[in-house]
């Protein structure tokens, strides 16, 4: 439907090639109009139906094809009739009305129609004849429906018959199929048998449908689907986007289709991505991490589809799209920015390139320059490049040039720097450095610059000097010359920047001042442009390459090199793909050369590409680029089968000679060289009589040409037909072949002679039966007649024929003696059957007599222990985690009949509690029906039997059930509740816990540890093993009265611990520790004298932290003065009244001391002061400096610390005040001097953390007995206590114990540590690490929150447990530290695959062992802990089934009898498994089992007789016939030896050699046989037989039948028999004799 032109221009030398290729595509017009298949001259070939055909039935199909493409080719159909229709689609015609019941002839015109716009049409006449239904005629039972799977050979005989029935017993039924559509794919055979004649595919055609006979049965053939279609991606390259810098998010989807039906389709990358993910079953690609376009500009990454069976791949190129996140970068640092310039420099001079470079791409990395300095207006910038020129003439000095780098990006991104120039040297050196940056083009004799200084030396000295220069280090290669006096440095030779591109100079300048000389060194940088001065190159300009076809999309090819010496922009080169010829399929990668395929490859389309690849280099003012060509050969890859061409069908007669050539096959294969030769071979022959290896002898097959011989003389009477199937293969390592099958028919020549019906008969008998039992019958035939065709019976005589005897007339074999299937369980018999003409010819047969087994013997077991009744088969040990229904071991019981009497059924009889067992009746597999539980039954002893439905044998097993941790740990209690007192020292017994395990051994050991320690303050401990709870620290009532946390009991399982927990209430009860706190200490209260008794003058209150009598506050007054005469305290509510009137003389001011009590035995106390002030207007009175003090304190001060400065107050004049402390002391811990100073007298009672604030009460009162005695003054002392860091952190617990899964992630949290410091502040600001036992720093301490987080993957295999020191550390200047333990034990995860321990050397096993035996056992150990494995045969890990494994115990058992001459090697793959809660691994090992021999296997003759002729009267010991026999016994068992045992007639005319086997004849040959590997050789003996005499024919007796008998030398002695039947033939040595001497005779005259 297209052309494609190609055009190709080059030029140049080497050339440059240019494509182009012009598409050319023909559209299709409707200018085909169909046409019927079958058809001649508009009509069809007639049908004949029977007018009885039921409505609905299929009558025919027609087919019409249309040569346009497209709608102008589907072609439609359709008819006009009362009784007919058809599927427009289809071509089918159905039968829609009953016909009437007459022959007639209907004419039925068909038309087929094209879906063009203008359509065509073409019409047909069919005639449709109906007939009376012959009642002769076959009938179907019924339709038929088969299914056969797409997948089956063509060399398969037949896949399902059909069956019909006739009225008419005599007529032979023959079988053929409609002409239809399915017909050419299938056949039959005349006797109904349906077989393939081309292959089937179910993606194409899944139903074919067709007819049989007149009788109209339709059969129905439904194509099985098999996975044999590879899914399709729906596209072979995927291309998506992606932008930079993106979190987590959706990229694509793909998508692909398989034609079969039923398998789901999986999707993975074919090699992980790290970058990106693909769901497995809906196809969407989604990243996993955020991509960098400057790191990777696309990902290819290659897609797979599987449907279980096949894959499918696909490219997917993702490109990243930039994201402006990259800022320029100058190439040069800040410190290299310095230029020098001349000062009569021009304007336009060059001065420096500033170039810049931006890892991003387009808009993004494209990047412009600008200068925004003060003196811009001195230089410009050229805005693309970065080069920075002269503006202006210049004038001596340094000048500062600041240059920025923006890109074009969004938002915009820019760099700047700084460029030094200057254009003068200064003076006396002042920069020892000049920088110099000459093009390296610059030619030989090029003043670079000069060091002279004369100027400025002149116009700062008035000496005369004389300068002097020269060239101390860095002038490599000579490169350089100084002028000594004017310091021009001048270039000597060429540049060369791609091979250097930096000198470096030392430069000694001298001066010489009158009698002074002064010299420095100078150093010097020069710095070479580059200029673009190379063109990129390739290797070659015209490359020759090899690909093979159908190479992956997106595989590297080959890779493109070129060099360019340049440097910089100008040295980075890119490739690209100026054209392919005549298609495009690569591409190529521009950084790397890399080609890659693009699309797909097709050596058989297109067997050579012409590429043209262009590289050019990247700078940006003068690229330079080169061109080559590339050849690329496709290399051919066997992807084309051969397809065969011609006739498949020929005749040949049957007595052509062997060699005779009967057709020649012909195949093609597009593909070349070896992929494309190929080979014939004939796979299969199918005759009348089957498939099988003899057939195949009949033809050959030229490998090469295809040519087909007779290679065996063919019989017309044994077959008429050969159905051969051939394959033609090419030779290529991956072969591919094609099969056809081929018909050849035999043409008959009368050649018969008699001939059984069966050339091997079948025959049953029962063992024990009587003699003269009839066994079968067997038939012969013989076309010919009279004495010809008179045919007697004869059994050949041999060791096997002895049990039988045949009716020479009526074919009829009986027994001649009782049969025991045991001993011998079948017979081959040799019967002759020959006419009865001279010489006679004659046929034979075979005659497979099988002994039918009766049940005779019981089954037995082979047990582990015979001693005991019933004999113990095995001892198992089952671990009761193990789930159920599950094989754990398999019983075997040996029978030595056969079929169902030997077919044994195996029971459990008793010992199965709770049914917790079954068993395979078939298998013997023992199973547990469910899990097992040890902790309610420990141990079974189940009697099993095997039972053959008459006999039954009964045996024990003895299973052990092993502990698996299936049990928390219980508690005894609910719940504990526990009591203990406040203010007692740590180490306080509280209560004990205590819990059970019913499991065992470790699994049953317990621990105890405190749980949801919230709040508990580390207040409590458990000891571990015990369960007992004691207190940690004091406790305090009032600041805490009771504590609930958890107990935890775990076991000491080692996998998997298991653990419950316990609620746990302690209640701290109260002791007396809390003194009464008055709410005020110091009160003042003004009354009037006038004041009545009774009267409520003031009220104090006391609050006591303690409980119930320890509570309970009293109060009373604490001074013996006047003042409680006046006044009275109510004991209970502290309210103090007027007892009676106020006395006169009552002082203006006076105090009573108030005493608050609780219940306790001692009582607490505590005191205030009242101040009582009359209304009196003058009186004395004493006055403190201040009401109130404050002082501030370390609370860890020494005794006799003073705590403020003296107190004063005022006093009468001459009188003398005593001081002292009135409330707030009531534990005495500071004193009070007479003079007003306060001390610290027990500096233990002081502590921040208990009583931050405290306050004092301090009273003055007069000396003497004056009259101020009963004056006092009162002020109030606030103390305010300064921590101290005198407390340490505490943890919450002494032990932490934890259990962590290992091999988790680093970094997983494991558990909250905590400790409290009552310290505040700094002092009690607490941060935590590890001390020690962080074993290969395996954890992580957060220092601020106390978590424990591991650090690394934990592995119980290298440490199982941690036993961790953490400290908590406050941060006061002078640190204290809390220490606690964490103890973490590393749980086991199933992490490790078990080591199987199997024999190394071959286990010898005799053929012999009884079935049941033990073999070997195998082991296997796992580093995990507590592995619980498991072995088995995975699948085909047990050839055979020959062998059972006992599941826990690896004990390898004998499940079948073995036989040496069948198998002698066996390879059992063991599997060991362990089982885990969440991955289970699986390690196999070999074992060979090698089968050593017992001589159970008698010598076999190669044929069960021999048949030969042999001429009269030859000579003594002349050879006769050899015969040979095999034994597949090894060693003596297989030496065989010949004997000549019953001679007929009874003449030693013959006799045979016994071991030479040496024939003394030409023809002699030597068998080797190889045995079993390391057995001995040896040499199969020939049994010769030669002439023991002369011997004339005897017409009467000219058939000699031997029997030679073969025997080896094993112990017991087996001998076998094989049947010789020699024919004498006559030799002409007898001249005619008339029977007289003479004769004589009368005639009368006439």
């Amino acid at each position: 439907p297209f052309l494609i032109p190609q055009v190709i221009a080059s030029s140049g030398s080497p050339p440059i090639f240019g494509f182009a290729m012009v598409t050319v595509t023909i559209s299709d017009v409707n200018d085909n109009p169909p046409h019927f298949i079958s058809s001649s001259a508009g009509r069809l070939e007639p049908i004949i139906i029977p007018f009885s055909s039921l409505v609905g039935a299929t009558l025919h199909s027609v087919v019409a094809i249309d040569n346009d493409e497209g709608r102008n080719g589907q072609v439609k159909y359709r008819l006009q009739s009362d009784f007919f229709s058809i599927d427009s689609n289809t071509g089918v015609i159905l039968l829609t009305s009953a016909l009437p019941h007459q022959a007639t002839n209907y004419s039925v015109t068909i038309e087929a129609y094209d879906q063009g716009q203008s359509p065509h049409v073409t019409s047909v006449e069919l005639i449709i004849r109906t007939i009376q239904p012959d009642p002769n005629c076959p009938v179907f039972p019924e339709d038929f429906r088969f299914s056969v799977a797409e997948d089956t050979a063509l060399s398969k005989r037949y896949f399902s018959s059909i069956h019909a029935s006739t009225t008419n017993s005599t007529a032979k039924i023959a079988y053929y199929l409609q002409s239809s559509s399915s017909a050419f794919i299938f056949s039959i055979f005349s006797n109904g048998s349906l077989y393939l004649i081309r292959g089937l595919d179910y993606e194409t055609q899944d139903t074919y449908s067709f007819e049989s006979c007149f009788a109209t049965a339709d059969v129905t053939i439904e194509v099985t689907d098999v996975n044999d279609n590879a899914p399709i991606f729906s596209k072979q390259t995927y291309r998506f986007n992606i932008e930079e810098n993106k979190e987590s998010g959706t990229v694509g989807v793909v998508s692909a289709t398989d034609a079969d039906s039923g398998d789901p389709l999986v999707y993975s990358f074919v090699v992980n991505s790290e970058i990106f993910s693909l769901h497995r079953s809906t196809g969407v690609i989604t990243t996993l991490t955020s991509v960098d376009y400057d790191i990777t500009k696309e990902y290819s990454i290659l897609v797979q589809v599987s449907d279980g069976q096949h894959l499918a791949q696909s490219l997917m190129r993702i490109t990243v799209i930039d994201v402006n996140d990259n800022s320029p970068q100058f190439v040069l640092t800040s410190a290299e920015h310095l230029a020098v310039v001349s000062v009569e420099a021009q304007t336009g001079t060059w001065v420096a390139d500033l170039k810049a470079t931006d890892a991003d791409s387009d808009a993004n990395g494209e990047i412009s320059y600008s200068s925004t300095t003060q003196d811009d207006d001195m230089f410009h910038i050229v805005g693309n490049t970065g080069s920075i020129i002269v503006n202006t003439a210049l004038s001596m000095g340094l000048y500062s040039v600041q240059v920025t780098a923006q890109d074009n990006g969004s938002p915009i991104r820019q760099t700047s720097t700084t460029l030094q120039v200057t254009n003068e040297n200064p003076a006396e050196f002042n920069s020892n450095k000049f920088v110099f940056a000459p093009i390296e083009s610059s030619n030989p004799g090029t003043v670079l610059g000069t060091f002279s200084t004369q100027g400025s030396s002149r116009r700062r000295r008035s000496l005369p000097s004389y300068p002097q220069f020269r060239i101390a280090s860095g002038n490599d290669d000579g490169m350089f010359h100084i002028n000594r006096t004017t310091g021009d440095l001048v270039l000597l030779h060429r540049f060369d920047s791609e091979t250097k591109s930096q000198y470096l100079l030392e430069v000694i300048f001298a001066i010489f001042v009158e009698s002074f000389d002064i010299s420095r060194i100078i150093s010097a940088q020069i710095n070479l442009r580059d200029v673009n001065d190379h063109t990129p190159r390739f290797n070659s300009g015209s490359m020759i390459f090899g690909v093979e076809e159908n190479t992956r999309i997106g595989e590297e090819v080959y890779r493109f090199r070129a060099v360019d010496p340049d440097s910089g922009l100008s040295g980075r080169l890119t490739y690209s793909l100026v054209s392919q010829t005549p298609a495009s399929v690569f591409r190529i990668n521009s950084d790397t050369g890399a080609l890659f395929v693009d699309s797909g490859i097709d050596r058989e389309a297109v067997d050579q590409y012409i590429l043209v690849v262009n590289v050019t280099d990247r700078s940006p003012t003068s690229p330079r680029f080169s061109t080559a060509s590339a050849r690329v050969i496709v290399r051919d890859v066997n992807d084309n089968s051969p397809r065969f061409v011609g006739h498949h069908m020929t005749y040949v007669a049957e007595d052509e000679p062997i060699g005779y050539p009967a057709m020649r096959l012909a195949a093609e294969d597009a593909d070349a060289g070896v992929n494309g030769r190929v080979m014939y071979a004939i796979e299969s022959v199918t005759s009348d009589l089957g498939n099988s290896a003899e057939e195949m002898s009949y033809f050959h097959i030229d490998s090469n040409t295809g040519v087909i011989t007779v290679a065996k003389q063919l019989d017309f009477e044994r077959s008429k037909t050969h159905s051969i199937n051939v394959s033609a293969s090419d030779l290529a390592t991956n072969q591919r072949t094609t099969h056809q099958m081929i018909t050849i028919h035999l043409m008959d020549v009368n050649d018969v002679t008699p001939h059984f019906e069966r050339t091997t008969y079948q025959a049953e008998v029962m063992e024990g039966q009587i003699a003269g039992t009839i066994v079968t019958k067997v038939t012969a035939l013989d076309e010919d007649s009279g004495e010809n065709g008179l045919l007697t019976y004869q059994l050949q005589a041999s060791s096997e024929s002895a049990a039988f005897v045949i009716d020479p007339n009526n074919e009829v074999i009986s027994l001649a003696m009782e049969l025991d299937r045991e001993n011998k369980s079948s017979y081959r018999l040799t019967v002759f059957a020959q006419d009865s003409a001279f010489p006679s010819l004659y046929d034979w047969c075979f005659v497979l007599v099988t002994v039918v087994d009766v049940n005779d013997n019981a089954p037995q077991f082979s047990p582990l222990d015979g001693s005991i009744v019933p004999p113990l088969l095995s001892r198992l040990e089952i671990p009761e985690h193990i789930e159920g229904p599950q094989v754990v071991h398999t019983i075997a019981a040996r029978d030595a009949d056969i079929g169902e009497n030997g077919q044994i059924t195996y029971a459990i009889s008793g010992g199965n509690t709770d049914s917790d067992f079954s068993i395979n009746p078939s298998t013997g597999e023992l199973s547990i029906t469910r899990r097992l539980d040890r902790e309610l039954t420990g141990l079974y002893q189940l009697q099993v039997t095997a039972s053959d439905n008459i006999h039954t044998t009964s045996g024990q097993i003895e299973v052990t059930v092993l502990d698996w941790n299936d049990n928390d740990p219980q508690f005894v209690a609910a719940s504990y509740n526990g009591q203990v007192a406040e203010g007692l020292s740590r180490g306080q017994y509280v209560l004990t816990v205590r819990a059970t395990d019913a499991d065992i051994g470790l699994n049953g050991e317990i621990s105890y540890f405190l749980s949801n320690t919230t709040g508990l303050d580390g207040k409590f401990t458990v000891d571990t093993m015990t369960g007992v709870v004691t207190t940690t620290a004091p406790l305090d009532r009032e600041e805490k009265g009771s504590y609930n946390f958890l107990v935890e009991a775990v076991d000491a399982a080692p996998y998997g611990p298991r653990s419950s927990t316990v609620p746990v209430s302690i209640t701290v009860s109260d002791v007396n520790d809390n003194p009464p706190v008055f709410v005020e200490t110091l009160i003042r209260v003004n009354i009037s004298r006038a004041t009545n008794p009774g009267v409520t003058v003031a009220h104090v209150t006391a609050n006591d932290a303690d409980t119930e009598l320890f509570g309970s506050v009293t109060y009373s007054f604490g001074n013996e003065s006047m003042n409680q005469t006046v006044f009275e305290i109510d004991r209970i509510h502290g309210n103090i009244r007027t007892r009676e009137a106020i006395p006169s003389n009552f002082p203006n001011r006076s105090s009573l001391i108030i005493l608050a009590s609780d219940g306790g035995n001692p009582p607490m106390r505590a005191s205030a002061v009242i101040e009582i002030n009359l209304d009196a207007v003058n009186f004395a009175y004493l006055q403190f400096d201040q009401m109130s003090y404050e002082v501030v304190m370390s609370e860890t001060v020494q005794r006799g610390h003073r705590v403020s400065a003296t107190l004063h107050g005022a006093t009468p004049s001459g009188s003398n005040m005593v001081y002292q402390l009135n409330s707030g002391n009531e534990n005495e811990a500071f004193a009070m001097s007479s003079e007003g100073v306060i001390t610290v007298d027990k500096p233990s009672l002081l502590d921040y953390e208990t009583e931050p604030n405290i306050r004092l009460i301090v009273s003055a009162s007069v000396v003497g007995d004056g009259p101020y005695t009963a004056i006092h003054g009162y002020a109030t002392v606030y103390i305010q206590l300064q921590d101290e860091n005198d407390n340490s952190p505490r943890f919450t617990q002494d032990i932490y114990s934890i259990s962590v899964w290992e091999e988790q992630q680093p970094g997983i949290f494991v558990m909250p540590v905590q400790a409290t410091d009552a310290d505040s502040e700094n002092n009690g600001w607490v941060w935590y690490f590890i001390s020690s036992g962080n074993l290969d720093e395996s954890f992580e301490l957060e220092p601020l929150t106390g978590f424990l987080k591991t650090k690394l993957k934990l592995d119980r295999e290298v440490h199982e447990k941690y036993t961790l020191i953490v400290n908590a550390v406050d941060q006061s200047e002078i640190r204290r530290t809390g220490t606690s333990t964490v103890s973490v034990l590393v749980v086991d995860t199933n992490d490790h695959s078990p080591t199987l321990n199997v024999p190394a050397a071959p286990l010898l096993v005799s053929e012999g062992t009884a079935v049941g035996s033990l073999i070997t056992t195998v082991t296997a150990n796992d580093q995990d802990a507590s592995p619980v494995i498991t072995f088995s045969f995975p699948q085909e890990g047990n050839p055979g089934e020959h062998f059972s494994i006992d599941r826990n115990e690896g004990k390898i058992f004998l499940n079948k009898p073995l036989d040496f001459e069948r198998s002698q090697n066996f390879t059992l793959t063991i599997q060991a498994s362990d089982i885990g809660s969440d991955v289970t691994h699986n390690v196999t090992q070999n074992i060979h089992v090698v089968v050593t021999d017992v001589n159970d296997n008698p010598p076999v003759f190669l044929q069960q007789s021999y048949h030969t002729t042999f001429p009269e009267l030859a000579l003594p010991n002349t050879h006769v016939i050899t015969v040979q026999a095999k034994d597949l016994d090894s060693h003596e068992n297989g030496r065989v030896s010949y004997r000549l045992d019953n001679v007929l007639p009874n003449k030693p005319i013959f006799q045979i050699n016994h071991d030479t086997g040496i024939s003394r004849t030409q023809d002699h040959k030597i068998f080797l046989i190889s045995w079993p590997l390391n057995q001995k050789y040896y040499l199969s003996s020939i049994g010769e037989i030669t002439v023991n005499k002369s011997e004339p024919l005897n017409p009467q007796s000219s058939v000699f039948n031997l029997e030679v008998e073969a025997y080896d030398h094993g112990s017991p002695r087996r001998v076998q028999s094989a049947s010789v039947r020699v024919q004498i033939t006559d030799i002409n040595n007898n001249p005619p004799m008339f029977n007289q001497q003479g004769y004589e005779a009368s005639v009368i005259e006439s």
